[in-house]
Order: C-alpha cells, then sequence, then structure tokens
C-alpha cells in the first residue's frame, strides 16, 4: 500500500510540475531584416512590434528571446540570412517585405513564417489566398499594387496640371512590378504619361533622378521598397534639389517627402506580435488568414512645400490627415 502511495504521489508531482515547464519554455523568435537596425524608422517599426509582444505577457529573456539578422540594405544577402535563423532552429521566423518573405519561404517550409508587412502576397505567389494562407506564412500585407496606383491619383489631384509622372522602383523587389501594371491603368484614364525608372539602392539615386529629370517628368512616386525607406534622406536631398515633387510612403513624408500616403506600417508591425502570439499558443499560420491594413494616412510636409515653391489646392490640404510643419 505504501508503495502505490508513494507512486500516487509522484505521478502528481509530475501532473503539477508539467505546466510549469511548459510555461517556463522560451520561445525563439527569429527576425529577418532588409535594411539595419540603426535607422529610426526601422527603430520606431521594431518598438511598434516589440510594444505588441510585451502587451501580451511577453518579456524578452523571459519566455521569449529575438535573434535578429539584418541584410544592410543588401537584398542578396537576404537568403543565406534566412538560412542562418532557420540553422539557428528558432521557433518563428518574422520578416517583412516581399523579398524578405521570398527569401524566409526558400529557407525553411516548416518554420512558421510571420509576415509585419508584404506588398501583395497573392500575385507574388507567396500564398494561393488570404483566408487560408496554407502552408506556413501568415502575418499582414498591405497590397502595394494599389498604394502605387493610388499615389498617382494623388500626385494629379495635388497638382492638376501636370502631365509626366515618373514612378522609382527596385527591381530586385517583385512588388516592384504589379505595382507599375496598375499605376499605369490609373495613368491611362488620368490621360498623364508614366515613366518607370530603377533603382538598386541609394547609390543608384544619383543616376535615377537625373533619368527622372530627362524623361521631363514632373513628379516621382516612390515605391514603397525598404531601401527607398531606409536611404530616404538621400532621395529627398536629390529631389528637392531637382525641385522635383514627391509622394511615396507615410514615413517617406516624415523623412522629408512632399506627400505621404498608405498604410501606418507601425500598425501592422504591432499586429504582427498577434500573429506571434497565436502560433506560440499553437495555431497554425496555414489557418491564420492574412489580414488587410486598418489604418491609412495622408500626410504633407509642408517644409518640403516651401523648399519646392508648391503651393497645393485648398481641397487637397482639406484631405490630409496631417501637416508636418
Amino acid at each position: 500500500m505504501a508503495g502505490v502511495v508513494r507512486a500516487l504521489i509522484a505521478f502528481l508531482a509530475v501532473l503539477i510540475a508539467t505546466p510549469a515547464i511548459a510555461q517556463s519554455k522560451v520561445s525563439r523568435i527569429g527576425f529577418l531584416g532588409l535594411s539595419t537596425a540603426k535607422t529610426p524608422v526601422t527603430l520606431t517599426r521594431l518598438e511598434a512590434f516589440r510594444a505588441g509582444l510585451r502587451e501580451l505577457g511577453y518579456v524578452e529573456g523571459k519566455n521569449i528571446s529575438l535573434e535578429f539578422r539584418w541584410a544592410d540594405n543588401d537584398y542578396g544577402r537576404l537568403p543565406g540570412l534566412a538560412e542562418e535563423l532557420v540553422r539557428a532552429k528558432v521557433d518563428i521566423l518574422v520578416t517583412y517585405a516581399t523579398p524578405g518573405a521570398m527569401a524566409a519561404r526558400k529557407a525553411t517550409r516548416s518554420i512558421p513564417i510571420v509576415l509585419a508587412s508584404v506588398g501583395d502576397p497573392v500575385s507574388t505567389g507567396l500564398v494561393p489566398n488570404l483566408a487560408r494562407p496554407g502552408g506556413n506564412i501568415t502575418g499582414l500585407a498591405m497590397f502595394t499594387p494599389d498604394e502605387m496606383a493610388k499615389r498617382v491619383e494623388l500626385l494629379k489631384d495635388a497638382l492638376p496640371d501636370i502631365q509626366r509622372i515618373a514612378v522609382l522602383i527596385n527591381p530586385n523587389n517583385a512588388s516592384s512590378y504589379p505595382g507599375v501594371a496598375r499605376a499605369r491603368q490609373v495613368a491611362g484614364k488620368l490621360k498623364v504619361h508614366l515613366l518607370a525608372v530603377e533603382a538598386r539602392g541609394a547609390a543608384d539615386f544619383e543616376r535615377a533622378v537625373a533619368e527622372v529629370v530627362k524623361g521631363r517628368a514632373e513628379a516621382l512616386v516612390v515605391h514603397e521598397d525598404p531601401i527607398f525607406t531606409a536611404e530616404g534622406r538621400k532621395l529627398i536631398a536629390l529631389t528637392i534639389r531637382h525641385r522635383l515633387p514627391t509622394i511615396g510612403a507615410v514615413s517617406f513624408a516624415e523623412t522629408g517627402g512632399m506627400i505621404g500616403n498608405g498604410v501606418n506600417q507601425n500598425d501592422l508591425f504591432h499586429r504582427a506580435a498577434g500573429y506571434v502570439d497565436q502560433i506560440i499558443k499553437g495555431a497554425r499560420p496555414a489557418d491564420l488568414a492574412i489580414q488587410q491594413p486598418a489604418r491609412f494616412e495622408l500626410v504633407v510636409n509642408q517644409s518640403t512645400l516651401t523648399a519646392l515653391g508648391v503651393t497645393l489646392p485648398k481641397a487637397f490640404l482639406f484631405r490630409t490627415d496631417r501637416i508636418i510643419d
């Protein structure tokens, strides 16, 4: 009898201890970054992601750890960095933008991948549909092609007399081409000529802007590419020197671009933490619908307007959510 009691006590002790062991597991999150960790835009978005984790009860070093790999604006490094994170046996891989998503998918078809922000995961072949993405990928999509088209429309509203608009794209980003196609459709309806110009990085900016000027474009749409975001100040300085009105992402206007429009990226990175939480708790990425943006903004940079000598129509200014002094 005494032996039975001892065995029962030992069994109960195991049952009591098991939840504590499960709760003490530290989930390892790999973060694949396309730019560098030092730019203000990157730091802000990363903090939004971390804040989301904290709000869900995660404490770095206690029940979660973050392992980073940064491509430093060199997309060619992404596949190797993604493979490093896979070899490190992370539990979840978080990344953003189409190049990051494609590198992560190539590196693993088993580790869950959370996209903090991606252009159009369906048209680029990352997932078959948004409602049930299948496989190991889920997250948030901002539909860059529609945003580029919207920016062409907004530029025409802001500068009604313009007849030629250029779009700056990164040919290494697969989401660029669907965006140009949609922008051309809108430009055709507005009877505006569209010129596509390519830049793979900051070293190409001067040549690209010179191409825009040579092509007699009167304004520039900047594709929402992580390199253009990270190196925004260099690009903006060139466009102001050539007195070229610009429109890009919200962060582009915050950095000094004339107009910013689009998704609130900080909100997307914050919401990505919710996907990480669900997967840690047992959800499968295949069953988690890819969400679309919930918040959009139209921002105008007044200092840049003044520097360019541009006056926007009152009707356009009335539509803006923010005017940056």
